[in-house]
């Protein structure tokens, strides 16, 4: 049970991957579709649970069906957002600071969940921290320190993964 929830998130994450690599090729060639492309991500989550949950045959009740869709609607701004960056800032901005995720979920379980961690997990948050600040600061350096363009597409991606980690 375990390998398969394993290579279920390495092809989520093959996935995302690939349509991170699409979006900046179909920006790249002037086509602009950040909401399309986040539909389609969305019709096709719903129809892997919705068969999931038709073959174990569930039951939904409406305590759950809410959370479901404020889960959905947080990830998809949170979707929408990143995908909105590619326009901004590179591919590798974008998924160094898609990372920053890990972080925001590390301070938001401190906070809810009065989780606590190591230090050494409290020191690779903050080895994480550092490359996404120095990811910015590049991309300000690069732009000759213009607060728009790359800057504008990085903060757009730290929103969503903002978004994401809720």
């Amino acid at each position: 049970m375990k390998c398969l929830a394993i290579i279920s998130g390495q092809f989520l994450s093959l996935i995302y991957t690939l349509s991170g690599v699409f979006t900046e090729l179909l920006v790249e060639d002037g086509l602009d579709t950040p909401i399309f492309q986040v539909a389609w991500q969305y019709v096709f989550i719903f129809a892997v649970y919705i068969t999931i949950i038709l073959v174990k045959k569930q039951h939904l009740e409406w305590g759950q069906v809410w959370k479901f869709l404020l889960a959905s609607l947080t990830d998809s701004q949170g979707n929408f957002l990143v995908l909105l960056g590619f326009q901004y800032t590179s591919v590798t901005s974008v998924f160094t600071l898609g990372n920053t995720s890990i972080i925001m979920v590390m301070c938001l379980s401190i906070v809810f969940l009065k989780t606590k961690f190591t230090v050494w997990e409290y020191g690779g948050a903050a080895l994480a921290l550092v490359g996404a600040a120095c990811i910015v600061v590049s991309d300000l350096w690069s732009s000759g320190w213009v607060w728009g363009g790359s800057f504008f597409g990085d903060m757009m991606v730290l929103v969503g993964t903002l978004l994401y980690s809720m």
